[in-house]
């Protein structure tokens, strides 16, 4: 999925959101029904497939391909890591549509 492509609403979390990238903590920035963007505090190389493990209640699985990874300028070792999904159960799913329930709609793109 590129830039132009997105099929489904993204939401900011109610709350702070986490989540982990093979070993990589993260904390989710917004969130869709086909992917998230999220920052850490190391990079994660792009193109590579993944598992996000959110942590919202019962921890959820899913596996990712990282669309890319920028250094967010003056913020530290911050990245900003944007992150496509490629299968998703219909549990999963559903378990992720209740978390965007009590999300906010993220309007508007964040700066890169």
């Amino acid at each position: 999925m590129n830039r132009i492509d997105r099929r489904t609403e993204r939401y900011r979390p109610a709350g702070q959101l986490l989540a982990r990238i093979k070993t990589t903590d993260a904390e989710v920035v917004n969130l869709s029904l086909s992917g998230a963007l999220i920052h850490t505090k190391q990079p994660v190389p792009p193109s590579a497939s993944r598992e996000l493990r959110l942590f919202a209640g019962p921890e959820l699985k899913i596996p990712v391909r990282i669309v890319s990874c920028k250094l967010l300028p003056g913020t530290g070792p911050l990245y900003e890591v944007a992150l496509e999904f490629t299968a998703m159960d219909g549990s999963t799913r559903a378990d992720l549509a209740r978390i965007l329930q009590h999300s906010t709609p993220a309007a508007t793109r964040l700066p890169t």
